[in-house]
């Protein structure tokens, strides 16, 4: 009756629902009264992607040889080449990164521990970086990888900033957000061949349904193809 939008209200019922779970585990409530109740069908929308020809312009206007540089392409280049999230990314230890096997030790969702491969330009940018990251340092005790002027850890919202700022620099739409170089990194591998489970492995996706969003990326482009050089192409016609 309120026009709330279908996530927002599931969103609400998912509180409602934790907050009962803790009410009734408690002894203070008999019954649930969200039980037997559904969410709101969701509507799927299609994950925000970078062409190849935009993430190349991205690396290439934002390398440098100072510090600060060094570091925001290292980061771009781990959410783009390894397709890490933003969380995975700023919670890498020194610890977690092994160069020499072109390997970053990542904990996801759940705390689900996974290895993800790095590029040949991450393995580059990170090492240089790493070279220079003593330039941040103002605790020799900090072990992650990836850290702020004053030597903390990054936050998500540091790294959306400085996402928003290589953009700009590289003339692409400052919206673009570090998830988005994910979603890049998987329609990007579906699209060069790679199959759909190793994908899902990549992703550290629990179920394969999650990954199957990027499959419809892909149709998409096909179709696209398809309708501009089929001669019985309708739209063609």
């Amino acid at each position: 009756e309120k026009n709330t939008a279908k996530s927002s209200t599931a969103r609400k019922l998912s509180s409602l629902r934790a907050f009962f779970r803790f009410l009734i585990r408690r002894e203070m409530l008999a019954d649930d009264p969200c039980r037997g109740g559904h969410n709101p069908k969701q509507k799927k929308g299609q994950p925000n992607t970078l062409n190849v020809d935009q993430l190349l312009t991205l690396m290439r206007e934002n390398s440098g040889s100072d510090p600060k540089s060094l570091r925001n392409l290292a980061l771009a280049e781990l959410m783009y080449g390894s397709g890490l999230r933003v969380s995975e990314a700023t919670g890498l230890e020194l610890e977690d990164v092994d160069i020499s096997q072109g390997l970053v030790r990542v904990w996801g969702k759940g705390n689900k521990e996974r290895l993800s491969p790095l590029t040949r330009p991450g393995m580059e940018s990170l090492e240089h970086y790493l070279e220079q990251r003593d330039a941040f340092v103002s605790d020799p005790r900090e072990r992650a990888v990836f850290l702020g002027m004053r030597g903390a850890r990054l936050d998500r919202r540091e790294v959306r900033r400085i996402l928003e700022k290589m953009c700009l620099k590289a003339g692409l739409p400052a919206a673009v957000s570090p998830h988005d170089l994910r979603h890049s990194f998987a329609t990007h591998l579906l699209q060069g061949g790679a199959d759909l489970r190793s994908v899902q492995e990549l992703l550290g996706h629990k179920r394969i349904s999650t990954t199957q969003r990027y499959t419809h990326l892909d149709l998409d482009s096909l179709s696209r193809v398809y309708d501009q050089a089929h001669p019985r192409s309708k739209k063609k016609k």
